[in-house]
Order: structure tokens, then C-alpha cells, then sequence
């Protein structure tokens, strides 16, 4: 899936910012900061998990993990702090 990041206060999609082969995607508690998984081609397992900052050029993501045991996979979720 593709996914499109849009500024709510002026309704516009950054244009830099469209997160391309996404299975998962969730946004962090600080709302700047979104997490989602990318698929290996062949196998569609979830084992990349990115780390992109609102502002910053997909190109700049910062890969927080690679599952590298091809009998897991990566499951995002978040969980309330309270």
C-alpha cells in the first residue's frame, strides 16, 4: 500500500512524505512521528520496521529494525500509557 501524510491545518499532502510498499503504519504518541513496516518482495513477511519524522524526506528514514529470522515477523500496535 501507498500512503499519503496530509496536514490536516491546511489540507494539503506533503509532498515529500508518501510512504511507498507500507503493510503497517502506526503514529507515535508525539504526532511528529510515524512507524511502519515494509515486506520482504518475494515472501510478503513484514521484517522492516521504519521510523519517519513529519518534515523529513522519506529518504531520510531511519530503519529502527530488520527481523532477520525468516520464520518471524514484525506486528505493529500501540498501547495506551496509562
Amino acid at each position: 500500500s501507498t500512503y499519503f501524510l496530509k496536514g490536516i491545518d491546511n489540507d494539503s499532502n506533503y509532498v515529500s512524505e508518501k510512504l511507498e510498499n507500507v503493510m503497517s503504519l502506526i503514529w507515535a504518541q508525539d504526532n511528529k512521528t510515524v512507524y511502519y513496516t515494509k515486506p520482504e518482495e518475494k515472501t510478503i513477511r513484514e521484517y522492516r520496521l521504519y521510523k519517519h519524522s513529519i518534515g523529513n524526506s522519506v529518504s531520510q528514514d531511519e530503519l529502527v529494525f530488520e527481523e532477520l529470522d525468516k520464520t518471524y515477523q514484525i506486528a505493529l500496535s500501540t498501547s495506551d500509557e496509562n
